[in-house]
């Protein structure tokens, strides 16, 4: 090696040696730590739940940032080396992040909840079951991730059920009690109501139609069966509430024109029964200026027929009216729209009056009686009462001639019996008629297949009570009768329905204290409700309505003067008749009178006959003046 290169190596190991003394005598220095600071300072979790932190590091550019994880007390919150917190129990404890060297830490509070049980929902608000039976509640928390869950069941009476730890309910005796569902912890509980008893089998509603006007309430009846069914949850609804609603207790309210199903549900079977509600307008009827309201009255020679523009005036005998009505004087002043009842013969006694009306072109007569004591005073032609003297059950009757006969007959037969005081006066209608007429079989089985008379009490005496029978009815008729209260009653109509049915109307006539019964059909009014729908058949017509406990109104409309039962309701309802049903028509209308003091009743209307007679039948109605 030369000079130049020896200087060279030289040269270049002073400066290799002066760059290394510099750098190991001045290393570069790392960036620690200064701050570690929790934000927020206290965090809330519930227990079983996960929960990262993450504390703030200063300065972010620190040369490492690893963190000492601790947790004070790890029976309540852990924590992992990321800082994962993991809530064990319930309960409040520190967690503390701190730097490698141990120089620089920070603490944030845990605070470790449990999430209660705030609401308990069953899946039934009610429970039925009969005795020995079982059902299972099922019940469910809300929320439904509560942390510790721990449902409680408990009978309120154990006499009448009791429950065991899965809600599973067993009828002990008839009753009612509770089954208390609590939250052993939140103490959060619901309780069901649990009825022990007779289980329904089935449910009706009393009526299969009904008919309002607008702002009218009419009443619903749930039938169950069997009838001593003691478990009776039941629920009312309407198709549509802007026609009618109804209320839970069976209540309806005709809020808007048009048709409605109300529907009756068993809460436990899910059984239903419907009836097709119709709401109409008010109908005001409308009558013309010059159509008079006039009064007919008896003749004994023969019709006067009036002139053309002057009415002839007569006198008022005490024989029989003619066929043909003599008008005994014409109003000067317009007819009213509504048919008035003529003063003092609805609210002042002065005798039955019996009062001629012509209204819309359609005629018709309408008897005013006041009674003192209906109960007393309403009473039953029975044709074979008229023909033996007494009231005879069916056994008692097999055998002997079946007396079919008209109201005229019956009543002379009742008279010259003693049946009826010979010093009073009486009014009678015909009652039952071709629909019972036409089921008669022979002379031994006096309403044996009457399915329409189902039921018959005839002074106090039940004659006939054959509930099986009233499913068949060739009709619709209603049971009705005179309540001890006075009240003209209404009994469901028991066609096509269950026999428990027409067993529970025999209990309710015994406990109304009915002592004779008529079956009318169809109804017109009932609790001061137009019932009747629109029937599309014009006939003669009768109809029997009561105004109030002690007013009643016959109306019998002319032979050949056919109308609708609608119509006749109609009038009626507008009289102010809260009560109301159809007699006998098509034919066999008649209404027979007697005065005081004669020894035969006489006839003064059998109107509704071509013939001139007037239609057998096996019962009437009277009334006898006091």
């Amino acid at each position: 090696m030369n000079k130049y290169n020896t200087l060279i190596f030289i040269l270049i190991i002073t400066i290799v040696g002066i760059i290394a003394y510099i750098f190991f005598s001045n290393p570069i220095s790392s960036i620690s730590i200064e701050e570690i600071r929790f934000e927020p300072k206290e965090v809330s979790i519930y227990v079983g739940e996960k929960y990262k932190v993450n504390p703030i590091i200063i300065p972010d550019n620190s040369s490492n940032n690893d963190i000492i994880w601790k947790s004070n007390d790890e029976a309540i919150v852990s924590v992992d080396k990321d800082g994962m917190l993991s809530a064990i129990s319930e309960g409040q404890t520190d967690i503390t992040a701190s730097s490698l060297d141990g120089k620089i830490s920070d603490f944030c509070h845990i605070i470790v909840n449990v999430r209660e049980v705030e609401k308990i929902e069953v899946n039934i608000e009610s429970l039925s079951l009969s005795k020995g039976e079982q059902k299972e509640i099922n019940a469910i928390i809300y929320p439904y991730n509560a942390t510790y869950p721990s449902l409680i069941y408990q009978s309120s009476d154990e006499n009448i059920i009791t429950v065991d730890n899965n809600g599973v309910v067993y009828g002990i005796n008839d009753g009612t009690a509770e089954v208390i569902i609590k939250d052993s912890r939140s103490k959060v509980e619901t309780r069901v109501k649990v009825i022990v008893g007779i289980s329904l089998g089935n449910i009706m509603i009393d009526k299969q139609e009904l008919n309002l006007y607008i702002g009218q309430e009419g009443n619903l009846k749930a039938v169950y069966t069997p009838e001593n069914t003691t478990i009776k949850n039941i629920k009312w609804s309407s198709s549509n509430e802007s026609v009618a609603k109804v209320d839970q207790n069976g209540k309806v309210t005709g809020i808007g024109e048009g048709e409605v199903v109300i529907t009756l549900t068993s809460v436990d079977t899910g059984k239903t029964a419907t009836c097709k509600v119709k709401v109409n307008k008010v109908i005001t009827p409308s009558v013309s200026p010059t159509t008079p309201i006039i009064t007919i009255v008896p003749t004994t020679s023969a019709p006067t027929t009036p002139a053309p523009t002057t009415p002839v005036i007569t006198s008022v005998p005490t024989t029989p009216a003619p066929a043909t009505p003599v008008i005994t004087s014409v109003p000067t002043t317009p007819a009213p729209a509504t048919p008035i009842v003529p003063e003092n013969t609805i609210l002042k006694y002065e005798g039955s009056t019996l009062k001629y009306y012509i209204q819309n072109k359609q005629s018709y007569y309408l008897t005013y009686i006041w009674m003192e004591d209906p109960y007393n005073q309403i009473k039953k032609l029975d044709a074979n009462v008229a023909a033996y003297g007494q009231v005879l059950t069916d056994d008692e009757l097999k055998g002997k001639t079946h007396y079919i006969t008209t109201v005229l007959d019956m009543a002379n037969n009742y008279l010259s019996k003693g049946l009826i005081p010979s010093d009073k006066n009486f009014v009678a209608f015909n009652a039952s008629g071709y629909w019972t007429l036409s089921a008669f079989k022979g002379p031994t089985d006096y309403y044996d297949r009457l399915s329409d008379s189902w039921l018959v009490v005839t002074d106090g005496k039940v004659t006939r009570n054959r509930p099986e029978d009233a499913i068949l009815s060739t009709f619709e008729p209603r049971v009705i009768g005179i309540s001890s209260s006075g009240n003209l009653k209404i009994y469901p109509i028991t066609k096509n329905q269950d026999i428990s049915v027409s067993k529970g109307i025999y209990n309710s006539v015994i406990n109304d204290g009915v002592k004779n019964t008529w079956s009318f059909y169809p109804e017109l009014i009932n609790n001061g409700i137009n019932t009747m729908w629109d029937d599309q058949k014009y006939a003669e017509r009768q109809a029997i309505c009561q105004v109030d406990s002690n007013n009643y109104i016959m109306f019998s409309s002319l032979y050949n003067q056919n109308m609708k039962r609608l119509e006749v309701a109609n009038i009626l309802y507008n009289l102010g008749c809260k009560t109301a049903f159809n007699l006998d028509g098509g034919g066999s209308i008649s209404i027979v009178y007697k005065s005081n003091g004669m020894t035969k009743a006489e006839k003064k209307l059998c109107i509704n006959n071509s013939s001139g007679g007037c239609r057998g039948i096996i019962e009437g109605i009277y009334f006898v003046e006091k």
